[in-house]
This record gives C-alpha cells, structure tokens and sequence, in this order.
C-alpha cells in the first residue's frame, strides 16, 4: 500500500511560454540555430524583407541580424548587423517578450 499523500491541490495552471519553433517554425526556409529564455535566432529566407518583420511576425522584437555563413546556416560572423537591412536571407536575432 502506498502511504505518500495523494496530490489534492488544484491543477497545474501555468502554460509554458511558446518556443521558436512555435513563433517563427512556419516562415519559409526557417531553421533554428539557437533558443534560450530570452531570445531566438534562426535562419531564414526573407526575399528583401528584413529581420524586424520577421520577429513583428511571430509577435516579438528584433535583437538584429547575422548575415548567414556556408556550408552551415547557423554559422556567421558574431557581429549583429541592422535589423532593417533588407536581404534575402539571414540569421534573424528575435528577443522574447
């Protein structure tokens, strides 16, 4: 018989925050190169836009950009370049609010 004392309390109500994936995942060519509690960087296609619009489209602010590296999309220079530059494709730097 197990003598612990069942869980009587109320239901765990807090929802986890969303992930990059969940944010950013549907944007073309999107590839995700790093996550932590307070932002995201991905790379992704971006056919003249910039990476601000990108971030405003998963609800988050732009950090700034790296111009994405070969043979790797996640590798580049670790200077943070304009979030309105306007390029085909970057690593986007989107803080989490």
């Amino acid at each position: 018989m197990d003598s612990r004392t069942p869980d009587t309390g109320p239901p765990d109500t807090a929802v986890p925050p969303p992930s990059c994936d969940d944010l950013f995942g549907t944007q073309e060519g999107y590839t995700l190169c790093m996550e932590n509690a307070s932002e995201c960087e991905f790379y992704v296609v971006l056919n003249g836009e910039t990476c601000r619009r990108a971030c405003e489209r998963g609800g988050q602010s732009c950090r700034g950009a790296h111009q994405e590296g070969m043979p790797d999309v996640c590798m580049y220079e670790p200077e943070l370049e304009s979030c309105g530059r306007r390029v085909m494709d970057a690593v986007c730097v989107c803080e989490l609010r």
